[in-house]
């Protein structure tokens, strides 16, 4: 029995792998305005 990738289960990996980076970068940009918040906050 050979496994065979279907499009459609490409584009499902795809979909993951674009979620997950969304999540990340969402995570990291949040990080990066508290700090820079904290940072404004601090110097005023």
């Amino acid at each position: 029995m050979t496994k065979k990738r279907t499009p459609n289960r490409r584009f499902i990996d795809i979909a993951e792998i674009s979620v997950s980076w969304t999540f990340v970068f969402h995570e990291e940009s949040s990080i990066l305005a508290e700090n820079t918040q904290s940072a404004l906050s601090a110097t005023s």
